[in-house]
């Protein structure tokens, strides 16, 4: 994960998010779906507990990533 990337999720972790709601579980879905190897969860308990929970919206359920079964592209 970048520097960038781990800067933006350890300041999430803090807490406070209230906008901006969409784009954060967008983000941290994409995380999940294209760099092989990283885990962001790794030490930040409640913005996985956060995701967790927004990512089972049925929005986002209906909208998940998907690559056709491809391998992970790199970055």
């Amino acid at each position: 994960m970048t520097t960038a990337m781990s800067a933006a999720v350890a300041a999430l972790e803090k807490g406070g998010v209230s906008i901006g709601s969409i784009a954060i579980a967008v983000a941290l879905s994409y995380l999940d779906f294209r760099p092989p190897g990283e885990d962001w969860r790794e030490g930040r308990p409640a913005l996985a507990a956060w995701e967790a929970g927004f990512a089972a919206l049925p929005a986002m359920v209906a909208t998940r990533f998907d690559d056709g079964g491809g391998p992970p592209k790199q970055f």
